[in-house]
């Protein structure tokens, strides 16, 4: 199978490894085609191997998965934070629909998803093999990136601000009072 282009390193504030994009629409005779839930791309995992999602804290809410030529294939997903398992589950896909997969993982840094079994979908058995997957409309919460806080200048600096304003103030309304012509 061809590989598309990989997701842009960031889209949606994430790392994407092993992930690559394909327009499922290419391939009709593929669970690419049932897995694609809005127009355009799905994603796929690049030669039916382990791919991941990575970055600081985030939440991942759902995404629809689907098995790309598989009936049955099994996704394992490992919620990591730090290095340690914090969800673990395993989901049974369909090669012909797309099945939302709510999954509520909260607070973590690292995604596996990690395919097996299944066994090839008669239809698809001339066009493809193997244990690749469909992944669209994920959902996500990432933290907004740290943004440094507005410099706050002391109580002091204000009224020294304000006595300078008022005597500048003051000064300018002498000038002006002087520069009008006389009546």
């Amino acid at each position: 199978m061809a590989a598309y282009a990989a997701p842009v390193n960031g889209y949606g504030g994430l790392n994407w490894n092993n992930f690559y994009t394909i327009p499922g629409a290419t391939y009709p005779n593929s669970g690419y085609a049932s897995g694609t839930v809005s127009p355009g791309n799905t994603l796929y995992n690049a030669d039916a191997a382990p791919a991941a999602v990575s970055d600081g804290k985030f939440d991942l809410n759902s995404a629809y998965l689907t098995a790309a030529w598989n009936d049955g294939l099994q996704v394992r997903v490992v919620g990591k934070l730090s290095g340690s398992t914090v969800y673990d589950n395993i989901f049974t896909l369909s090669a012909t629909a797309a099945t939302l997969v709510n999954f509520g993982y909260l607070g973590i840094d690292e995604v596996i998803f990690n395919p097996f079994g299944g066994s090839p979908h008669a239809a698809y058995a001339n066009f493809g093999a193997g244990t690749y997957f469909a992944m669209d409309n994920i959902t996500v919460n990432a933290p907004p990136p740290a943004r440094p806080l507005p410099v706050v200048p002391e109580p002091s600096t204000y009224a020294a601000g304000a006595m300078l304003v008022l005597a500048l103030g003051v000064h300018g309304l002498r000038s002006l009072r002087r520069r009008q012509p006389a009546t």
